[in-house]
């Protein structure tokens, strides 16, 4: 497997040279090519960063370091199969009156794009807390089914109370976690006949592991209180989590509209 980056600078001063450069507000923020290719801009040189690398520059080195980093940021594998779980979507829900529940949707893909079969294949799913507990497990059959359809609620479970804590907020709970093992298992006979003291002859047929996948959830409950304003216009706008109303600041920046602003 060969994996070939092209640099993001020269692309980008390439570009520059073919279409003109761009106004960007600061030039202070890096090289004004930047704006052709969509990278982080903090790659391109801040001139807040105050760090004091070889690769800064003896003319400027007041500005941070320009570090064009490039590559694959997530582990890369070669998987072959016949069957696997192509995506998983969990639902872990709470409701208004804090029940619990918990749903999972699948989908199939196969080596050959045919149809699933109704026949061997298992799935295992296990709810597991942070200490590896077993909260909740359950076998399904996968029946025929379209190759790259969703199966919707594959697994469906309420909780009793107590069963599942609630995530929190840092400061105002722990931020409870449950783990989700999802595994994909094919039913497989094995060729191997043996003779009881009856006389009786029989297939050993054996669960083997094709896939699995794994995924971390938390059960929360968020409500966007919008609530007509006394003697104003408009209306409030805050979350609740878990039922307590919570503070959330933050604004959005959409960058200098022209070489003016």
């Amino acid at each position: 497997m060969v994996l070939r980056f092209s640099s993001a600078k020269k692309i980008a001063k390439d570009l520059e040279a073919d279409y003109g450069a761009v106004p960007t507000g600061s030039r202070d923020l890096g090289d004004p090519s930047r704006v052709y290719v969509r990278k982080a801009q903090y790659q391109w040189r801040w001139n807040g960063v105050r760090l004091r690398l070889v690769v800064i520059s003896l003319s400027d080195p007041k500005q941070g370091p320009e570090l064009l980093s490039a590559g694959p940021y997530r582990p890369i594998t070669l998987r072959t199969y016949i069957n696997h779980l192509a995506s998983v979507t969990t639902h872990a829900c709470v409701s208004a009156d804090f029940k619990f529940s918990f749903a999972l949707d699948i989908c199939l893909s196969s080596a050959n794009g045919s149809n699933i079969q109704d026949g061997t294949l298992r799935v295992h799913v296990t709810l597991r807390d942070s200490k590896g507990t077993v909260v909740k497990e359950e076998w399904a059959k996968v029946h025929s089914v379209d190759a790259g359809t969703e199966i919707k609620d594959f697994v469906d479970w309420l909780f009793k109370n107590d069963e599942v804590a609630l995530w929190w907020p840092v400061g105002y709970g722990d931020q409870v976690l449950y783990e989700v093992e999802i595994v994909l298992m094919d039913a497989k006979v094995i060729i191997l006949i043996y003779r009881t003291f009856a006389g009786t002859d029989h297939l050993l047929q054996t669960l083997v592991i094709i896939d699995t996948v794994k995924e971390k959830i938390g059960f929360r409950h968020v409500d966007l209180v919008q609530r007509p304003l006394v003697d104003s216009p408009g209306t409030s706008f805050f979350f609740k989590i878990n039922g307590v109303p919570m503070f959330m600041g933050g604004r959005f920046f959409s960058g200098f509209l022209n070489a003016g602003t």
